[in-house]
């Protein structure tokens, strides 16, 4: 076949496929109508519904990721205030509030969540305040949330003004008709990881010396 030969097919082709689109736009109107006419409507109806929730989920793993990325969560505990919790002395209050709400749970949590203990440090000071510092990378919405509420979950609400404000804040991330399921699972986490072995051998540190790396 000759070059002007070969020419002249594409050029047929090219107009014969031109034609093609031009009656089946004309046959079905619209794009959105030619898949309605192939699928069915309550096909259609469900694809879209599903598409909308996939996008929904993947925008709050997207979000608790992006979140995840600003480095590292230091999560803090007050001083020790008389009779707070029901413990008079400030040792008595370290023992039993402070210690545990930092390495029971905060690091327990934070190391099951991340599959990983590496990073994560705690303080307690004599007057019974404390911090534990957790990495943040590769962490969803749920579990960073699981994380700031993992002291209260283990040692209770004293000193953990901060911690309800934060989860709050972290909370408030997701969109809202999402919250509530975000919530639960948080919860769930926090309940199947706290006082866990590595949160013991935290624990064990701090009582030691006051900190834990």
């Amino acid at each position: 076949m000759s070059y002007g030969e070969g020419f002249g097919v594409a050029v047929f082709a090219a107009g014969l496929l031109t034609f093609v689109g031009v009656v089946g736009a004309a046959v079905t109107r619209t794009l959105d109508d030619a898949i309605v006419w192939m699928l069915g409507d309550q096909l259609v109806a469900t694809l879209q519904a599903g598409l909308v929730t996939v996008a929904v989920v993947a925008g709050v793993a997207v979000v608790g990721r992006a979140q995840s990325r600003s480095g590292k969560l230091r999560i803090y505990i007050r001083p020790h205030r008389d009779h707070a919790h029901g413990v008079a002395g400030v040792r008595d209050y370290i023992a039993q509030v402070s210690i545990p709400h930092e390495a029971l749970g905060h690091a327990a949590v934070g190391a099951a969540v991340r599959g990983s203990t590496s990073g994560i440090r705690a303080r307690v000071h004599p007057d019974g305040s404390g911090w534990c510092e957790v990495p943040r990378g590769r962490m969803t919405l749920a579990e960073s949330i699981a994380i700031t509420r993992a002291g209260e979950y283990v040692a209770g609400p004293s000193g953990c003004a901060s911690d309800r404000a934060r989860g709050a804040r972290e909370l408030r991330q997701a969109p809202r008709r999402y919250r509530a399921q975000v919530s639960a699972e948080a919860d769930r986490l926090v309940a199947q990881h706290a006082n866990s072995a590595f949160g013991r051998r935290v624990a064990r540190a701090l009582e030691r010396n006051g900190r834990f790396r």
